[in-house]
């Protein structure tokens, strides 16, 4: 099904993501392509279209001009708390702040997203009129992947930018695109609801052929529901329905931590046990540039550990993240956990030693030689899951809590980096959004965790403070109000006037 998903998928999505009527004379029927209202006429159809949908979820990848340049990196250097080697724009990466306006990734982000809410509105409303006889589980099943996708999306944009234009059907007219951005609490309310929608619907709580399980959105709901209940909505409330759907998931039993942090590198567990979510990767068509973007750069003096080490640097761990792992911890051990200060020269002369350490978190052995990575990149790993449930309680509880839910699901990420350590009896809310920090890592989650709580990782005093007047390593101001939320693009303002704040 990988194969399947990774497809670029033409016509009937394209269709639908922004025909302009015109007058009478361009008004026609469609001779060599299928509109939509011809599609959905049996269940390979509905399918295909619905496996179209998944194509949106590597936007963050979208590539700039320039090596390792596309959303994800900035999401990541925005922080403060990671650098890059490789050449590229300060200002368009997020290594000075405020972001721009004009930014390329910001635009590119914004414009490919809606693009892909636009597909899951049409898709959701073909799937939805279908009369074609189909099985109906299987039909209830895509409808909720695509209420999933659509809430993924969603909750992607409004993470970042704030009040939203909100499209819950297809846009046929450029007019309509003209429209007022929503609350974000509005926002949210069509999250939630296609995330309830995609849970009810799902029939699987796992599935191992990389579309959306039942538990999938069930864990993305939780995390919706931590994200609501801080800022900006602040609804309290939300901590306790964060805490109970991730007991959902935890009491299901359809995931498992792997028992090795080299587990998360195999190829032959992607969309299983740990991963709940994935974008999905295949190395001949559609290669993942996470093993490539990692590598040591400059090349190391020792010589080359990889064909595409010219291609490296675009994210490395700055010094003070590295350091303030606690000594023991697994995640830190050298080419077994997260990181790596040395690997085997390409040309067999031996061992590379490198100036820093960069990143082996994904690292793919089969990539050194054919040049070519196909591991998937996780956006929902159980892990993730377990710490909102123990953060979600955490504050539901005032700040700390001894519920042995929390605690256990908490311990079971820290007893993984610490087999020894034995289990507390009571958890904070810094202990575990620490335990995000090192966990979740690179996986662009950081950033969303710092502004949904407005607090980061003082490295070298070990605590969790505020974010807003912190200067985070590699910034050169401290964080201000005004770079919580990334602008509109500057193109979409021209197009839109009712952009602004």
């Amino acid at each position: 099904m990988k194969n399947t998903i990774i497809k670029i998928f033409g016509a009937v999505i394209v269709s639908s993501a922004l025909a302009v009527s015109c007058t009478g004379f361009l008004t026609e029927h469609p001779k060599t392509f299928l509109s939509p209202d011809d599609y959905y006429t049996n269940q390979d159809q509905m399918v295909a279209a619905v496996n179209g949908l998944y194509t949106g979820t590597s936007n963050i990848f979208i590539g700039g001009v320039g090596v390792g340049v596309s959303p994800y990196h900035m999401i990541e250097l925005v922080t403060g708390i990671t650098d890059r080697t490789q050449p590229g724009s300060d200002e368009d990466l997020g290594l000075k702040l405020p972001l721009k306006e004009a930014n390329n990734h910001i635009d590119a982000l914004w414009r490919q997203t809606y693009s892909s809410i636009n597909n899951c509105n049409s898709v959701i409303k073909g799937l939805e009129n279908s009369t074609a006889t189909v099985d109906e589980g299987v039909k209830k099943d895509l409808i909720g992947q695509a209420h999933f996708l659509r809430a993924y999306y969603y909750f992607q944009l409004v993470q970042l930018f704030g009040p939203l234009p909100l499209f819950t059907e297809p846009t046929m007219d450029l007019s309509e695109t003209q429209v007022v951005p929503s609350p974000v609490a509005d926002v949210y309310e069509v999250i939630v609801n296609d995330l309830k929608t995609a849970e009810e619907s799902i029939t699987s709580w796992a599935k191992t052929d990389g579309t959306v399980s039942k538990g999938a959105a069930a864990g993305l709901l939780a995390k919706v529901y931590l994200t609501m209940a801080g800022y900006p909505l602040k609804a309290t409330e939300n901590y306790a329905n964060a805490y109970n759907e991730a007991l959902k998931v935890i009491n299901n039993g359809s995931f498992s931590l792997f028992a090795s942090y080299d587990d998360l590198r195999n190829q032959a567990n992607e969309n299983r046990g740990e991963f709940m979510f994935s974008i999905q990767r295949e190395a001949n068509n559609a290669g993942s540039g996470m093993h490539s973007s990692c590598l040591p750069y400059p090349v190391p003096a020792g010589g080359a550990i990889d064909e595409n080490n010219a291609y490296g640097g675009c994210i490395i761990p700055t010094s003070q993240f590295y350091n303030s792992y606690d000594e023991g911890d697994l995640r830190l051990e050298d080419g077994k956990g997260f990181f790596y200060t040395h690997y085997a020269a390409l040309d067999g002369s031996g061992d590379v030693e490198f100036v820093k350490p960069y990143i082996y978190k994904f690292f793919d052995k089969s990539a050194v030689s054919s040049g070519k990575s196909g591991l998937d990149f996780p956006i929902l790993r159980y892990a993730d899951v377990l710490l909102v449930a123990a953060e979600a309680k955490a504050m539901a509880d005032g700040g700390k809590t001894s519920d042995s839910k929390a605690i256990d699901a908490y311990y079971k990420v820290r007893k993984r980096a610490f087999p020894g350590e034995i289990k507390p009896t009571e958890i904070s809310f810094e202990t575990v959004f620490k335990e995000r920090f090192w966990e979740l890592c690179y996986e662009n989650q950081t950033w969303y965790d710092m502004v949904r709580t407005r607090k980061t990782f003082k490295f070298e005093a070990g605590t969790i403070v505020d974010m807003i007047g912190h200067q985070a390593p590699k910034h050169d101001t401290a964080f201000t109000e005004a770079d919580l939320l990334m602008p509109y693009p500057a193109h979409d303002r021209i197009l839109n006037p009712n952009l602004k704040r």
